[in-house]
């Protein structure tokens, strides 16, 4: 076990206290709960934006909480947060304004906002938040990526010098047990995730349409996410112009315990994204047993390894030869779970956190 000196941290946990927390909320939680079990004995100082509800689940530790008890962590932070410890983490990519800290690691996810933005709106909201990224990037003395490809973007996008950069993959978190079934047309591939057009749904839609096209093997689609919106109206319409209204099954949002369930019984988990800073979901999958298919490029190539079909996000027909290989090929089949069970094991929360501490040491052996 790696030994830490005794030192002094601030970590800034927002968002937090969500009433359905989203992939962010729920990564950043549970690196601050494995910081604490890598590092019991280690002063940690947990910011908030305001008075929890209830008190966070973290383990036994050195750890306390105080609330900032502000509207913005960027406008109005830097006021409340204690300027004397010895490193301070952001979670986000937001340092407070009107302050630099002596020691920080910025942690950086993914940058999607940047090909969103598509409204006058949204094209300066995104601009806003970019300069905030660049600032907090500037300013810290380490940033963190959890992917070589989102480690690139910092790089390419911002700026930032490589040599201030480093990658650490992040842990993922592991699938409830099926406690409840969900009324739903086997077989089928799953999809789970925002309906966004940055996850490429329609893509997967239209691959659907060229696997049923040239098989006479029954199969339906099911799509799991949040359903509304333009995207969503016109991904609606694409289904009914390609004749798949009854195959293709938007089912919206469902509970931890139904999701875990349509993972494990699915043929294949379908997550050709076009932007992802990790990949999270694909462990998932992995580690309940169930293959998957990806993209070959960017961070989900690079967290899937060989352990997933992966095709290039913009091919449909390529996508749907690897839905046909799955179904039709057992051996293939039998290898892509052995090996996605064994690739989904080597991304832990612990290992993260012991090499985010070792940043901190500034030791340049990571574990």
């Amino acid at each position: 076990m790696m030994r830490v000196r005794a030192m002094t941290i601030g970590l800034i946990l927002d968002p937090y206290g969500e009433r359905q927390p989203g992939g962010l909320g729920r990564s950043i939680f549970e690196i601050a709960r494995a910081l604490i079990r890598a590092a019991p004995h280690t002063a940690l100082t947990i910011y908030l934006k305001k008075d929890p509800a209830q008190p966070p689940a973290f383990p036994p530790g050195a750890w306390t909480i105080r609330p900032l008890r502000v509207r913005s962590v960027l406008f109005s932070g830097a006021r409340r947060i204690d300027k004397g410890l010895d490193w301070y983490l952001f979670l986000t990519s937001v340092i407070p304004l009107w302050w630099r800290p002596k020691k920080s690691i910025v942690m950086a996810f993914d940058f999607a906002y940047l090909e969103e933005a598509t409204t006058l709106q949204s094209r300066l909201r995104a601009w806003l938040l970019y300069y905030v990224h660049r600032r907090s990037f500037r300013l810290a003395t380490t940033v963190v990526a959890i992917s070589h490809a989102t480690a690139h973007e910092v790089t390419e996008r911002f700026g930032i010098p490589p040599e201030k950069v480093v990658a650490i993959p992040i842990g993922f978190i592991p699938l409830t047990a099926a406690t409840e079934s969900y009324e739903v047309a086997h077989p089928y591939f799953f999809f789970a995730g925002v309906i966004k057009n940055r996850k490429n749904i329609e893509g997967i839609i239209r691959a659907f349409g060229h696997f049923c096209a040239g098989t006479a093997e029954p199969h339906h689609l099911v799509l799991a996410g949040k359903t509304g919106g333009q995207y969503y109206e016109r991904l609606r319409a694409l289904v009914h112009e390609l004749g798949l209204q009854e195959k293709v099954l938007f089912i919206g949002y469902v509970s931890d315990a139904e999701l875990s369930f349509l993972y494990r019984n699915a043929t294949a988990f379908v997550f050709p994204s076009h932007i992802e800073g990790f990949g999270m979901p694909i462990l998932e999958a992995m580690d309940v047993g169930t293959p998957v298919i990806t993209s070959n490029k960017g961070a989900l190539a690079e967290v899937a390894g060989d352990a997933a079909l992966l095709t290039d996000p913009t091919d449909h027909e390529a996508l749907a030869r690897a839905m046909a290989r799955l179904v039709n090929d057992p051996t293939t089949r039998r290898e892509m779970v052995q090996k996605g069970t064994q690739r989904a094991a080597q991304f832990t929360w612990e290992r993260f956190a012991r090499r985010l501490l070792a940043c901190m040491e500034q030791d340049p052996k990571l574990p």
